[in-house]
């Protein structure tokens, strides 16, 4: 696909004709990033107020917290009233979905969705059609911080699968056509695939280049070790787990280009994004109000630490207001010297998704593992832990609904990933221990993960040459 046509004429065309208002969306954030703070976060406010009031009018589930907390709807005219509600958690969403639904079925057709469960409880929700709109036009601006023009040809290497099987039905292959992109999947990081990759990532020629941390800095390992090169990309985005420095070096120095941090999730889409002067990540306060809180419920202050909440500001179908996302971080002080009036986030914390690796070669990054546990009853949660390259042990907590003979399946299904002589032993256990920060790392390996371990394991695997 040409992207000049694509950009112009193709992508215009066909958002004007079925309605979706996704170039007007677009348009409207360019202007909106340069406004001042001020004049952003008052933009904020009134969004904030109109969902509440709309919550409060439409939605069952809103109606009970709003009365629970004492709220009137004329209470609902100053946006400091989302401090009274109480944070939302999957459990909720999860019990009471239908009462959650808008009453009016205001934002149009509610499409379904779910998360992958990386924390070992998946959640199902609705977004609406205006909400998936606003979703597409944040992407679209966020990219264009990184010289990524509309149209451009992309790729991602990525591990939902609910992405890839859509992608692989003849809707998903004219939806990849027409936005010129591919996606490659990172359950498989064995050397065969890799090389794969590289050849389809020459063929195609993308610009942009997006996927998780561990897969990328694999590839870029195998790369360096191989002497590969992929010319065509010029920008990388890193998202959905911890990026660690050695990880951002090991990958700018294989692909020559930069890695822009992505801070979002299938709830919620783009929430922060690193603009080209990587000096923190703006959030995209025209879209949702994310909190950074403490303990106790209260705001932190900028550079202190705490647990992220965010409200979604479009999705009127099924309002997320005040979702634990799971996820810890803290804003910035400072400004971003773009001139941009989107406020920084400086750090996100808790997101870590290591690779466990097998002597055949086999690199399984986080997503394996999650989607493995909930394909058939027998745990309720897990940590993967990998102490030696040969084999594994996963403390589980068992799931009373499990059949007989599922620690054999499992166990199958990572042999034939790891090898028939990979060891796995499985540990019951009452509960998973959590981190300091209050979260679960699901997998964690200790075999020592820095720039110069990537390559000399590249090279141990016997792909090199």
């Amino acid at each position: 696909m040409n992207p000049f046509l694509l950009r112009n004429i193709i992508f215009p065309l066909y958002h004007r004709m079925t309605g979706s208002g996704v170039m007007g969306r677009v348009r409207e954030l360019r202007r909106n990033q340069w406004l001042s703070r001020d004049e952003i976060l008052a933009l904020q406010k009134k969004k904030l107020c109109l969902l509440l009031r709309h919550a409060f009018e439409n939605v069952p589930f809103y109606r009970e917290r709003f009365t629970a907390a004492g709220l009137s709807v004329s209470d609902l005219d100053d946006p400091a009233a989302i401090s009274c509600l109480p944070l939302l958690t999957k459990k909720e969403i999860n019990e009471h979905q239908q009462i959650m639904l808008a009453e009016n079925k205001a934002g149009g057709r509610l499409i379904a969705n779910s998360t992958s469960g990386s924390t070992g409880e998946a959640l199902r929700f609705f977004t609406d059609m205006r909400s998936t709109a606003c979703r597409r036009a944040v992407a679209i601006r966020n990219q264009e911080w990184l010289g990524v023009k509309l149209g451009d040809p992309q790729a991602s290497l990525w591990g939902a699968a609910m992405d890839i099987k859509k992608l692989a039905n003849i809707r998903g292959r004219v939806h990849r056509w027409f936005n010129n992109y591919i996606i490659l999947s990172s359950y498989n990081l064995d050397p065969s695939s890799l090389r794969e990759y590289i050849v389809q990532l020459n063929r195609f020629a993308p610009v942009l280049l997006t996927s998780y941390p561990g897969p990328i800095a694999e590839l870029a390992g195998f790369m360096l070790s191989q002497g590969f090169q992929v010319p065509s990309v010029k920008a990388i985005i890193s998202s959905a787990e911890t990026l660690y420095p050695w990880q951002k070096e090991i990958v700018e120095r294989a692909f020559s280009c930069p890695v822009y941090n992505r801070y979002g999730c299938r709830e919620f889409g783009d929430i922060a994004h690193e603009c080209e002067r990587r000096e923190g990540l703006h959030v995209n306060v025209d879209r949702c109000l994310v909190e950074i809180l403490d303990p106790w419920g209260q705001a932190c202050a900028p550079r202190v630490s705490g647990e992220i909440v965010v409200t979604d500001l479009d999705n009127y179908g099924m309002p997320l207001i005040r979702y634990r996302i799971g996820d810890r971080g803290k804003f910035s002080d400072r400004s971003c010297s773009c001139g941009r009036g989107l406020p920084l986030m400086e750090e996100i914390e808790g997101r870590t998704l290591d690779v466990i690796r097998a002597p055949n070669g086999s690199a399984l990054g986080g997503t394996f593992w999650t989607l493995l546990f909930r394909s058939r009853p027998g745990i309720q949660s897990f940590q993967v832990v990998q102490e030696e390259i040969g084999g594994i042990i996963v403390k589980y907590v068992p799931d009373q609904s499990a059949a007989d003979g599922f620690l054999e399946y499992f166990t199958e299904k990572i042999q034939e990933k790891c090898g028939h002589d990979f060891r796995v032993d499985f540990q019951p256990v009452e509960r998973i221990e959590q981190t300091v920060s209050g979260k679960t790392r699901f997998i964690i390996s200790k075999l020592g993960n820095g720039p110069d371990a990537v390559e000399e394991k590249a090279t141990q695997k016997g792909i090199k040459g």
